[in-house]
């Protein structure tokens, strides 16, 4: 906490010039005769004109608008007399017109949406692909730099390690050489001596005339003479030597009784390790050659970097120095429009006529500025050095749960800049410092940063001040206070704004008033709002506005804030999320803190080896990047500073948050020298307090709290969990650092609990609402495996309240899975992977659990622990991700293991991206599955194109592709899909696809493949969209040569919606009287067909290779001949149809009759008829009714709705169902039948042996009862 301050003047004595007087310019006096200039006019004159010729145009346009809207009118008038005299007594028909008209014009405003969007897409996914293909590139450039560079780094430790080993041999050798040398000459030594008292003879030729004797007898004399004097020396040494030889005799024993054979031995060993040393040397010298060279490389690189270093000094120092400058050039500028300021000002007053009140002080202005602007530069340097050695000072210790210093991390050069986003969530992310330098002081006075704890706003606000000490940011503010309410929270004094800027601002006395007066140049920059107990609502409180007085903190700052004091000054403010939010105005922002992004460079500058930095950052993406706490700088350093001892001793990383926070108190509690006993009882001590602050919603605990929580007897060891805030001692505020370690050590607090609290169910229902986490470690502390760490350093944890929670878990999950409520299965299912037991996932859910519903709208978190799950079980029946609106490559990345395990896979109405259908293609290739469900995904060409690399080689045997936005471009991916070698695709829907006919007949290249499997296609929309896939007859050839190219094992093909006309059925036609054509069923739902189109239909029906049991022609205009053509073919006997559809067909009483007679005759095998929407009434549908009741008749679907039948059928209705015994399902909605015929029908289907349901009034059932 600090504050900076720039003083603007000084206002001390000064020597003062001598006072002059004042001259005023009379020419200044003289009133101004402003005269128009001629051009202005004519302009103005123009403008005029035009305004007038502007005016009678919007009026004429006003008159013909009125014409018009008379005319159309009478349009309307007549439009409607016509509608009347020509209108039918059908009210369904302009019902239908008018939502068909309307659902066309939504159709075709979303179909232009479409097409732009699809341009748009296409181009960035183009873009895409490239920055893809290149990224891929350098990603693998990189990896394999990297793979030499460990490879090396290998070689050079074994090379390292090996010499260090060899010196450490070589050293031991020369040791052993020297000692061996030393006794060497020690014996050496003794022989010499023993030799000197030894006589020698020697014969010598006396032929030449010498007088030896005398010689000899000198030489003698001589000898006997150093003899004596060896002698005597030689008595004395070894009698010396003799006693020190004794007394090395009796010290070390029989040890060196043999000394002449030990030296043998040694030097045995001597000569055998010199060789081997010789051989190590050999061996070193190509590794130290090997060392040098990479040492000299590394010398080179140093160099290279430490010159770059050096021209970027040379670069900042010239900047700096340039920057300086204009900032003294900006001050010097201001300065003089300041002195033009007043001088303009003092001019206004004079001529005001207020010259004697104003002649002093504009004298006073000007003497003072020279003298104003050099204490201004003076100062201004000053105070920005004090200002960086106040920030630059420590403050604290870092931990391992509360992150780095600050000031470390900014000095250090591993501050990462954080992400935040305003109220507007369509913007993308940008820098925390670049939003708010652009919002201060344009937009707003007031900024406010938002984020939960450890989000990294302390550090970012202190990155703010010292950039602004720097010299780099918010250099429009002369002042700026940096303020953190929790340290003046602790003080629990009041205080005034004078108290507060010269106590905890180090404002100077004599600066006082100019701060208070320039209000508007000064920045307050206030951390940790949310600690206030004081309310922002300005309601709640009486405003303070005497700088003097003194009021609480809380009332202060709500008065600074809400402008009270120090009105016209800026705020920049950080808070987590509280209530009194809404109550500060200005530009709110929320701290997203590390995204992917940032925390990639934060492991890159934590981690020096970027292969390790690597590694841990994909671990905790996999294992932790879907919490929202992973966007936590603090919590990033909790994790690099876990990791880094792990990697280093090659142990296994924690793989769930529970298994993170494990290896965090462990590693907390082997700091501190306290028993297993003692431990557990710090251990529920803290447990004690975080209960207390979840459930009285508390951030911070005072002295005399924690000393009630049996605190004090670890207050040594509180500051290792525990941030300790207050530099007095009584005045400490304790608070935990992480929410997350508060959840855990809430859990272990209530296991390793001895006394037994209340139940599981109770603990969990107090703590609903107010933790997030707390259940999820309560599982994973139930399993043995993931407390074992614990164990170790707190004992055994409480065995019934253990089991009292596994019971509890095994019943709220089971009743939880029996439901529908999505919420429930994610919570049930995140309980389940905290426990990492896969038996455990088997046994709780069951094949009663319903874990078929719909899973639409998963995060990140959810897919994951869903995917869990899936694994554990082996396979699922149903993965149903129905409405899943914004599934990203990440979710789907999760998912694909579960999606590869899964045989349906439900995907209807759900938004899939470019890399999502990529993961997508990859687990259907891998995978069991046999269905997937596509429907309105709104899939488009490009993503169709990635699925069909996976559906080449899968197992699927149905897929829908309806309201997929496929075109033509579709058609060749898909005929290469059923042409695969691998296809086993049996049914293919396609419903509301514009493929047109250049696509379908691509795909009918691939129905022709021998590969080809399928069964079943549905190329027709979807009837409530009224829309087709833009087939016309042009592509109907390709199909018929498709079906009769004897590999097609097509059996049912759906054209509905589709204008194929008279030339398309006569191709398809043509087909099914091909002997290899195996079609069984054909459905051409208003498909623009006549009268004209029955006759290939009866030729059709009429040879012996058709097959066809399902015809449907219906909402078709075959009219009466058509028909009646029909009825002839279905006549043959052998005709294989067993269902015909001729619903609104414009079909007469003499069709009714023909059909009557058909079912009648014996030779029919049909089962199921269709003839509603035909107006033929109570006499046309009778000869239905005698062919029901006959014998001979195999009915067992009728349907004639909305075909005019009254009351006046009901005898012969009821007579055949009395007679049948074949029909079960009967349709006689939409007809005008009264209610007193229910009783009737009811008595009459209950009667029928045969009927199961009747469709009646507005597809009302009647279940009959059996009698």
């Amino acid at each position: 906490m600090g504050s900076y301050f720039i003083p603007k003047a000084s206002y001390g004595p000064t020597q003062a010039a001598p006072i002059k007087a004042v001259t005023v310019n009379q020419n200044l006096l003289v009133p101004v005769k402003v005269d128009i200039d001629p051009t202005v006019r004519a302009v103005r004159y123009q403008e005029k004109e035009q305004i007038k010729s502007l005016n009678n145009r919007f009026a004429s346009f006003i008159d013909k608008v009125r014409n018009l809207e008379q005319q159309n009118k009478m349009l309307e008038t007549k439009w409607k007399l016509l509608q009347q005299e020509t209108a039918t007594p059908s009210q369904v028909k302009p019902m239908l017109e008018a939502y068909i008209a309307n659902l066309q014009r939504q159709l075709d405003l979303i179909t232009k949406d479409k097409s732009r969007l699809d341009m748009e897409n296409s181009t960035v996914y183009k873009n895409l692909n490239d920055y893809r293909t290149k990224y891929e590139q350098e990603i693998n450039k990189r990896n394999v730099a990297e793979n030499e560079f460990v490879k090396l780094k290998k070689e050079v430790d074994a090379s390292y390690v090996s010499k260090v080993e060899l010196e450490d041999l070589v050293s031991g050798l020369s040791e052993e050489i020297m000692f061996l040398t030393a006794i060497y000459d020690a014996e050496l030594r003794e022989l010499q001596e023993n030799l000197r008292g030894t006589s020698v003879v020697v014969q010598m030729d006396n032929s030449r005339a010498l007088n030896m004797e005398k010689i000899v007898s000198e030489v003698k004399d001589q000898y006997e003479e150093i003899a004596a004097r060896s002698r005597e020396e030689a008595e004395n040494w070894h009698r010396t030597k003799f006693e020190q030889m004794k007394a090395e005799a009796n010290h070390y024993g029989e040890g060196f009784c043999n000394p002449k054979y030990e030296i043998s031995k040694l030097k045995q060993k001597i000569n055998r390790l010199q060789i081997e040393i010789e051989t190590s040397k050999s061996q070193l010298l190509p590794l130290e050659t090997q060392i040098a060279e990479a040492e000299q490389l590394g010398d080179t690189t140093v160099k290279d970097a430490k010159a770059c270093i050096v021209d970027l000094e040379k670069n900042l120092q010239r900047a700096k120095v340039q920057m300086a400058q204009q900032i003294r050039d900006y001050q010097e500028l201001m300065n003089v429009k300041l002195a033009l300021d007043i001088e303009i000002s003092t001019y206004k007053k004079l001529l005001e006529g207020e010259e004697r009140r104003h002649e002093q002080n504009s004298i006073s202005n000007k003497t003072f500025l020279n003298v104003k602007a050099a204490a201004t530069k003076v100062n201004y340097a000053v105070e920005k050095d004090s200002v960086l050695a106040c920030l630059l000072q420590p403050k604290g210790t870092s931990s391992l749960l509360s992150g780095d210093l600050s000031g470390s991390v900014i000095t250090s050069g591993k501050y990462v800049s954080l992400q935040t986003k305003g109220g507007d969530r369509e913007v993308a992310p940008v820098p925390l410092e670049q939003a708010v330098c652009n919002t201060l002081p344009a937009e707003s006075t007031n900024v406010t940063l938002v984020g939960p704890e450890g989000a990294g706003k302390t550090t970012a606000l202190e990155k703010l001040v010292l950039d602004w000490a720097k010299g780099e940011r918010l250099q429009s503010f002369s002042c700026v206070f940096h303020f953190r309410l929790k340290e003046l929270n602790c003080l629990q004094e009041m205080l005034s704004l004078e108290t507060l800027l010269l106590r905890h601002g180090r404002v100077p006395l004599e600066s006082l008033p100019a701060v208070l007066q320039n209000s508007s140049q000064v920045l307050l920059v206030l951390d940790d709002l949310h600690v206030c107990g004081q309310s922002l609502d300005p309601s709640a409180h009486a405003p303070c506005d005497d700088p003097s007085q003194v009021v609480s903190l809380g009332c202060l700052v709500a008065s600074l804030l809400h402008g009270s004091l120090l009105r016209g000054a800026s705020f920049v403010v950080a808070s987590r999320h509280t209530g009194d939010l809404k109550f500060l105005t200005g530009t709110q922002m929320e701290v997203l803190g590390f995204l992917k992004p940032q925390r990639e460079a934060y492991f890159n500058h934590f981690f020096t080896d970027p292969a390790v930095a690597n590694r841990a950052l994909a671990h905790m993406e996999k294992t932790l990047g879907f919490y929202d706490f992973c966007t936590s700088p603090r919590f990033c350093w909790t994790v690099c500073s876990l990791y880094e001892p792990l990697m280093e001793a090659g142990e296994k990383l924690p793989e769930t948050v529970s298994q993170l926070c494990v290896g965090v108190v462990v590693y907390l509690i082997g700091k501190l020298p306290l028993t297993a006993a003692r431990s557990r009882e710090l251990m529920l001590a803290l447990g004690k307090m975080s209960s207390h602050c979840f459930l009285n919603q508390r951030l911070s605990c005072t002295t005399e709290e924690i000393a009630s929580f049996g605190l004090e007897k670890f207050l040594d060891a509180v500051a290792v969990f525990l941030q300790v805030d207050g530099q007095q001692l009584d005045r400490h505020v304790f608070s935990f650092p992480s929410l997350i370690l508060q959840e855990f050590l809430l859990a272990v607090s209530y296991f390793w609990n001895d006394s037994t609290p209340e139940s599981t169910e109770e603990v969990i229902a107090q703590l609903r609402g107010r933790t997030q986490l707390f259940d999820a470690f309560l599982s994973a502390l139930s399993e043995p495996v993931q407390r074992r760490p614990l164990e170790a350093v707190l004992g055994e944890p409480n065995d019934d309240l253990v089991a009292d929670f596994k019971r509890w878990f095994r019943r709220s999950s089971e009743e939880a899975l029996r439901g529908y409520q999505k919420d429930q299965h994610h919570r049930c299912f995140h309980l389940l992977h905290q426990a990492q037991n896969k038996s455990l996932v088997k046994e709780i859910i069951t094949p009663a659990a319903r874990v078929g519903c719909s899973y639409g709208g998963l995060g990140l978190r959810e897919c994951v622990v869903l995917n869990y799950v899936v694994e554990s079980l082996g396979e699922m029946d149903l993965l149903n991700l129905y409405r899943a609106r914004s599934l990203t490559e990440e979710q789907v990345e999760a998912l694909a293991p579960a999606m590869s395990l899964s045989r349906e896979i439900m995907l209807k109405d759900s938004r899939l991206c470019s890399g999502a259908v990529a993961h997508l293609a990859a687990a259907l290739s891998r995978g069991i599955t046999t269905e997937l469900d596509l429907t309105q995904t709104a899939l488009g060409d490009e993503k169709f194109q990635i699925l069909s690399v996976g559906l080449r080689d899968c197992k699927l045997t149905t897929l829908k592709l309806e309201v997929c936005a496929l075109t033509e471009l579709s058609g060749g991916h898909l005929a290469s899909v059923l042409s695969s070698s691998t296809s086993q695709l049996q049914l293919l829907t396609m419903r509301h696809n514009e493929i047109g006919d250049q696509g379908f007949i691509k795909l009918s290249a691939g129905l022709c493949s021998p590969h080809c499997q399928l069964q079943e296609l549905q190329s027709f929309s979807a009837p409530e969209s009224l829309q087709s896939c833009k087939l016309t007859a042009a592509s109907m050839a390709a199909l018929s040569a498709a079906l009769t190219s004897g590999q097609s094992e097509l059996k049912k093909v759906d054209l509905s919606l589709n204008s194929i006309g008279l030339p398309g059925a006569a191709s398809v036609c043509e087909a099914l009287q091909h002997p290899a054509c195996k079609l069984r069923s054909l459905v051409l739902f208003d498909c623009g067909l006549t009268g004209e189109c029955c006759q290939p239909f009866m030729e059709a029906l009429m040879s012996e290779h058709c097959c066809l049991a399902e015809l449907d022609l219906s909402v078709n205009s075959l009219g009466q001949e058509g028909a009646l053509l029909l009825g002839q073919a279905l006549r043959r006997p052998g005709c294989p149809v067993e269902k015909l559809g001729l619903q609104r067909c414009e079909l007469s009483e003499p069709v009714f009759e023909e059909m009557g007679s058909l079912l009648r005759s014996g030779s029919s095998l049909l089962k199921s008829l269709s003839l509603g929407l035909n107006g033929v009434g109570d006499l046309g549908v009778k000869p239905l009714w005698e062919a029901v009741a006959h014998p001979n008749c195999l009915l067992e679907e009728l349907d004639v709705e909305m075909t005019d039948l009254t009351d006046a059928c009901m005898e012969d209705l009821s007579a055949a169902l009395r007679a049948t015994k074949t029909l079960r399902n009967l349709g006689l909605s939409n007809n005008t039948l009264s209610d007193a015929s229910a009783a009737a029908l009811v008595q009459a289907a209950q009667q029928c042996q045969s009927m199961q349901a009747m469709k009646y009034v507005c597809s009302s059932s009647l279940y009959p009862k059996p009698p």
